[in-house]
């Protein structure tokens, strides 16, 4: 099998007789509208504007998850505007930094005055040497300084979020306040966590979260419940349905009576031919119908981020992934042009990582034989990716 020539040009790939170029363009999303319906017709409420650098993204952002547009994103900037009716108006904004390598260290939110941005709150974070998050702290803003509120620490293990512990800042010092335990199934997926408050002795049960799967690894159902004096008792679920490519579709969260499931929230998700959400539509259950309150619609702009395209052929690759699908061992075939330390990532389908290792490359062909069972990794379809400094090359994996 014939490798491809590496030239000096990090930004083709050169075979005898076809150039590639390898930086694919990506879309990220660059705002959102947000419709409010009368009863008849949609009205304009609101909109989200995102400004980015370099290759950073909206991080996978879902319809789902909507209320994570001024966290999640990795902007530089956001900036939401109110319509009244006749004229725009500033809301709110976001600003993010981040560190030189990339990582998120800061987010201020501030409110429009009318005349001046007044902040807010502000979050701060760190992340391990593995690009994991390890803390978020939460400050609110005093008028004069920002104040401690919250902080929320993170910790991992092969499957991914072991622990998160909240603390609450008393003045003098952090008090702890609630903590969630994750649990994982045989095929390394999360089954449930359960969230403890802190009684000021002791941790006691409040609620837990129980995760149900279809027979392709996708999430199919989530239910809420909370502990009442001995035994854990319904609160809510979601349920999702997905296209035949497994992108999300719908979903309905339902509501538990006492006896039975009630339906009270709905999202439906329009994607695009390349599986893009278009537009998602909020709906309330009335009692008989599904009834519409909220549209929001996504555009999205092209942007370089940089990743190295892997053609189909057998010939031609810069990394080549096998078997594939795989069980429970996997190989990576990569060239490099030198020697150099790399990142290997495996994220799933909402760009989540699941988990990640360093590698070291050298000059030429390098081959990685990976235990995906010992790093947790469980039937689904999944991206791999190895990153060395600002050149990433990546490629799909399906586990079985």
């Amino acid at each position: 099998m014939q490798l491809p020539k590496w030239e000096a040009n990090i930004n083709e790939m050169v075979k005898t007789t076809q150039l590639f170029k390898t930086n694919t363009i990506q879309e990220r999303l660059s705002s959102i509208a947000i419709d409010h319906y009368s009863g008849t017709n949609w009205i304009f409420g609101d909109s989200v504007k995102y400004t980015y650098s370099g290759t950073h993204d909206d991080a996978g952002l879902s319809p789902v998850d909507i209320e994570k547009f001024f966290t999640l994103p990795d902007f530089d900037n956001m900036l939401w505007l109110h319509f009244d009716g006749v004229i725009w108006a500033n809301y709110l904004q976001c600003t993010q930094t981040f560190d030189a390598n990339g990582y998120k260290m800061e987010n201020v939110l501030a409110g429009w005055s009318g005349t001046d941005w007044i902040n807010s709150m502000r979050y701060l974070y760190s992340f391990d040497s593995e690009g994991r998050m390890e803390t978020q702290t939460i400050q609110l803003w005093s008028g004069v300084v920002f104040e401690n509120a919250t902080t929320i620490e993170f910790s991992y293990n092969t499957y991914g979020l072991e622990e998160v512990n909240y603390f609450n800042w008393t003045g003098i010092n952090w008090e702890p306040g609630n903590r969630k335990v994750y649990a994982y199934n045989g095929n390394g997926q999360l089954e449930y966590f359960t969230q403890y408050s802190w009684t000021g002795t002791d941790w006691e049960y409040q609620s837990r979260t129980v995760y149900y799967y279809t027979t392709e690894g996708l999430l199919e159902e989530y239910l809420y419940q909370f502990w009442n004096i001995s035994v854990w008792t319904n609160s809510s679920k979601s349920t999702f349905s997905y296209n035949a490519d497994g992108f999300v579709v719908e979903n309905i969260r339902l509501l538990w009576n006492g006896s039975s499931w009630e339906n009270s929230e709905r999202i439906t998700i329009q994607l695009d031919a390349n599986n893009v959400p278009e537009y998602s539509i909020q709906e309330s259950w009335d009692g008989f119908i599904w009834v519409k309150y909220y549209r929001f619609r996504y555009t999205y702009e092209d942007y370089d981020d940089g990743t190295v395209a892997v053609p189909e052929s057998d010939i031609s690759y810069a990394i080549k992934i096998f078997p594939n699908p795989a069980h429970r061992n996997v190989n990576v075939l990569i060239k490099s042009r030198g020697d150099a330390l790399g990142q290997l990532e495996i994220r799933d389908v909402y760009r989540q990582l699941v988990s990640s290792m360093q590698v070291a490359l050298h000059l030429g062909e390098n081959l990685f034989q990976i235990d995906l069972q010992s790093m947790g990794v469980a039937t689904g379809a999944y991206t791999l990716s190895i990153r060395t400094g600002s050149k990433t090359f990546v490629g799909k994996l399906l586990v079985q």
